[in-house]
């Protein structure tokens, strides 16, 4: 319960009990991508179970298992130097604030 992920998507598998589960079998799923890195759930566990999302992360994109939006995001970085892209292409957004 104190995964800040679980507690906005209320999934179980996006809980750290379901990735400790994923992760002891050596599967590479996508829901290692849905980390904040906060360690909540390393403090939390009553068995001090590590799920090290990171290297989970790291394994996939070695693999070519990793989701499209983190794909995208990896090439912009290369590409761009930032997330997001061309910039100077992408639509301004209006300052409200004076």
């Amino acid at each position: 319960m104190s995964c800040p992920i679980y507690l906005v998507m209320f999934n179980e598998a996006a809980a750290p009990r379901f990735k400790a589960v994923i992760a002891r079998k050596g599967e590479l799923k996508g829901i290692f991508f849905l980390c904040t890195a906060c360690s909540s759930c390393v403090i939390s566990c009553p068995a001090k179970v590590s799920i090290d999302c990171f290297k989970r992360r790291a394994e996939m994109v070695k693999s070519g298992k990793e989701p499209q939006a983190n794909r995208a995001l990896r090439e912009n970085i290369i590409r761009y130097g930032n997330p997001f892209g061309d910039v100077a292409k992408q639509k301004k957004i209006k300052q409200y604030y004076t």
